[in-house]
């Protein structure tokens, strides 16, 4: 009986070491859901690749809805369960950091593997003399045109607002045809905004943090903005109702003019209306030429417990054959100088977009409370759409109600 009981407790002793030695590294990765659709297979693809050649790492990578993502990412973190890595807008970042719950990447970041980015995106993720992130999703800005629409018209690209005008109201036809498309919501309101903003010759914040969009500048880009819609008449009637994707939806039909928005729109309208005919030029100018830049972030959580294997994975994730998948599939813009070499000579349409990414400006601005300035400033936007206020008043008032927070530190 004993012997019996022996060799239980052996077999016991075997199999408990067995599952020690096969025991995985485990890897959380929350990834954000892009605009094309194919986001989770990427992510399923790249995952299983990464585990075929570390077998000793579980690599686990959750695709959520942007609008859920800083809920998702504020509750791991509030229940001390940080994922090791995860993709964010890039503003957030500065609350991590306050927080200290933000990893440095300095002691991993090689500076052969650095060289390979294109330096301005890159270098805005050095925060305080520290590498708080690598780009990832990057894109820029310009504006989509029916170029059959602008043809009948007898019309070119406007490369100037007042151009702006003259073009949108010469293919005007509604409810067939729209001149000019404003979205004008919670989502993308505000960097709709920042291309007239910019124009004009104004930023967002001062030198010390101030809002300063209640400037003669800024309150003359919100003038030309709702006078493109309620004095000329020239655009969807009522921004405040539709947002960006809505609206590439529409320009994809053929009913939009002219639209602003980034380079994922080219695949979105190979996939769903080849027969399009489109340009796409420069964003008009004013005061300025102008482009924005975008990128998201990845980063590390710094309390979370497999860093150095998440780490492996982003060597591998950021292979150029990975990245130019990535962007080939979801539409966006290279992060990486030899990926932005490969897709230029591929696709002439995107390199109009690559060619201005160094020179952009970037967007969202690196402000910790970000999300509530611009939600109270696109507010007050629709306000003035819908002649409830001037635009004067419509960004007095925004600037009255948050830099008092500014100063109070929200």
């Amino acid at each position: 009986m004993k012997r019996v009981f022996l060799l239980i407790m052996l077999m016991g002793v075997i199999v408990l070491s067995g599952t020690m030695l096969t025991a995985k590294t485990r890897v959380n990765f929350i990834m954000a859901r892009y605009h094309t659709g194919v986001t989770d297979d990427y992510c399923a693809k790249l995952a299983q690749d990464f585990e075929a050649v570390n077998p000793d790492i579980d690599m686990r990578i959750e695709v959520i809805n942007w609008d859920n993502l800083h809920m998702k990412l504020t509750t791991m973190l509030g229940a001390g369960n940080a994922p090791e890595l995860a993709v964010i807008d890039t503003p957030w970042i500065l609350d991590y950091i306050a927080n200290d719950v933000a990893e440095s990447l300095d002691k991993y970041m090689t500076s052969g593997f650095r060289s390979e980015f294109i330096p301005s995106l890159i270098n805005t993720l050095q925060i305080e003399g520290k590498l708080y992130g690598i780009p990832i999703a990057a894109s820029s800005r310009a504006m989509y045109y029916l170029k059959d629409a602008l043809a009948q018209a007898g019309m070119e690209s406007p490369k100037t607002w007042d151009e702006l005008v003259k073009v949108a109201k010469a293919v005007h036809n509604p409810p067939n045809l729209y001149g000019f498309g404003i979205p004008c919501t919670t989502f993308e309101g505000g960097a709709y905004y920042s291309y007239f903003l910019w124009a004009a010759g104004e930023e967002w914040f001062d030198k010390v943090g101030k809002l300063v969009i209640d400037s003669p500048e800024g309150i003359e880009a919100l003038q030309f903005m709702v006078d493109l819609v309620n004095k000329y008449k020239v655009t969807n009637p009522e921004p405040a109702a539709i947002n960006r994707d809505e609206m590439q939806k529409v320009f994809t039909q053929g009913r939009i003019g002219m639209f602003i928005t980034g380079p994922w729109l080219t695949q979105m309208i190979t996939n769903e209306n080849p027969e399009l005919s489109y340009g796409i030029a420069s964003i008009p100018a004013y005061r300025k030429e102008i482009t924005m830049a975008v990128v998201d972030t990845l980063m590390m959580f710094k309390n979370a417990k497999n860093k150095e294997a998440a780490w492996k994975f982003v060597e591998f994730a950021y292979q150029d054959k990975y990245r130019l998948e990535f962007d080939e599939k979801e539409g966006m813009l290279p992060e990486k100088k030899a990926v932005a070499e490969q897709i230029a000579k591929a696709n002439p349409i995107m390199k109009t977009f690559i060619d201005v990414l160094p020179y952009g400006k970037f967007y969202p601005p690196l402000h910790s409370n970000w999300k509530e300035i611009v939600l109270e400033t696109i507010k007050n936007m629709q306000l003035a759409y819908m002649g409830e206020k001037t635009p004067k008043e419509a960004l007095e008032d925004t600037c009255k109600e948050i830099n008092p927070r500014i100063i109070l530190g929200f």
